[in-house]
C-alpha cells in the first residue's frame, strides 16, 4: 500500500499516497516574455502594425491577444480578418499582422509578445473561446503588478505566471 504496511495509516476517502501513474513523460517550456500590454481601447483604437509597435519586430516571436471584454478583430496579410469576441484569445504569427482594431465602443485586452522556449504546439490562427473565468485577467493583472513594481526579482515569478496562463488557454484549444 504505497510503503505502508499499517492499514490504519491510510483513509479510503482521501486521494493522499495514491499514485499518479503517467502514460509517458510530460514535458513543460518556458517562454521569453518581450512584451505584455493592458489595454482598455475606444472605438478610435486603431493599430497599423508593425509601425505603431514600440519595439524592433521579432520574427521568431508570437503574438498572444486575449479578449477581456468588448471585441476587437485583427487584419492579416494573406486578407484574412479574424473577429475576436469577449473571452477570446488568439495566437498569431508577427510576421502576418497588419493591424488590429477595437470594433464598437469598448475592447479591452491584453497583448503578450513571447518567444517559446523549447516546442509548444501554438494554434496560430485559431480563435479559442474561453470559459468565463476571471482568474485568467486576475492572473494576467498580477503578472502586470508584478513587472510594475521596479523589483526585478519579481519578474521571473510574472514570467511563470503567464506561461502558467498560455498553458491554461492552450488546455481548451479543441483539436481536430
Amino acid at each position: 500500500m504505497n510503503g505502508f504496511t499499517d492499514k490504519k495509516h491510510v483513509k479510503n476517502e482521501t486521494q493522499h499516497n495514491i499514485p499518479v501513474v503517467l502514460d509517458g513523460n510530460v514535458m513543460s517550456s518556458g517562454i521569453r516574455l518581450i512584451a505584455l500590454w493592458d489595454t482598455k481601447a475606444d472605438a478610435s483604437y486603431d493599430v497599423k502594425w508593425p509601425r505603431d509597435k514600440h519595439l524592433p519586430l521579432n520574427p521568431h516571436s508570437t503574438i498572444a491577444l486575449y479578449t477581456r471584454y468588448g471585441s476587437g478583430v485583427v487584419s492579416l496579410s494573406n486578407g484574412e480578418v479574424i473577429a475576436l469576441p469577449e473571452a477570446s484569445v488568439i495566437f498569431i504569427n508577427p510576421l502576418l499582422i497588419e493591424g488590429y482594431r477595437c470594433v464598437g465602443e469598448i475592447w479591452d485586452l491584453f497583448l503578450l509578445e513571447f518567444v517559446p522556449n523549447g516546442f509548444w504546439d501554438l494554434p496560430y490562427n485559431q480563435l479559442i473561446n474561453l470559459p468565463d473565468d476571471v482568474d485568467v485577467s486576475q492572473q494576467l493583472e498580477r503578472a502586470s503588478r508584478l513587472f510594475s513594481s521596479q523589483n526585478a526579482g519579481q519578474e521571473p515569478l510574472a514570467v511563470s505566471i503567464i506561461t502558467t496562463v498560455l498553458y491554461e488557454w492552450l488546455s481548451q484549444v479543441k483539436r481536430v
